[in-house]
């Protein structure tokens, strides 16, 4: 695969920029995790192609989608266990452990983007030809 052209690098890095200020507006968080998703696959389909070689520009991408894509996830889920136990006293803490998990992945995320470092991928890529398409 050939390295990414400086155009490309802008691009990704503008739209993982982008990503991380819709998880921050939280209304429009499920508008960034879609295109968290969109970006990760279209990335994945780059690195499976035959003949592609690692690129760490990729990877460091990649890997802040991933991150933001999980973190919105998990807090979905969190949220809706607090809405289903807010009623016991339980959901207070759970929502409390949800914005608790949501700034912290958020702020890590764009304290290493700053630093340009990639984070751990929650995920480890296999490039087989059926699941990649």
């Amino acid at each position: 695969m050939p390295v990414m052209t400086n155009q490309q690098r802008f691009l990704s890095l503008s739209t993982v920029w982008l990503t991380y200020l819709l998880h921050l507006l939280i209304v429009t968080a499920p508008i960034a995790a879609l295109i968290n998703a969109l970006c990760i696959r279209e990335y994945k389909r780059q690195w499976c192609k035959p003949g592609a070689q690692q690129n760490d520009a990729l990877l460091y991408v990649t890997s802040h989608h991933q991150w933001m894509l999980t973190t919105f996830i998990v807090v979905f889920l969190m949220v809706m266990v607090t809405i289903g136990t807010i009623g016991y006293g339980f959901g207070v803490l759970v929502a409390v452990a949800a914005i608790g998990w949501w700034l912290y992945r958020v702020v890590k995320g764009i304290a290493e983007l700053i630093q340009h470092r990639a984070l751990p991928l929650a995920v480890e890529w296999s490039c087989d030809a059926g699941k990649v398409a």
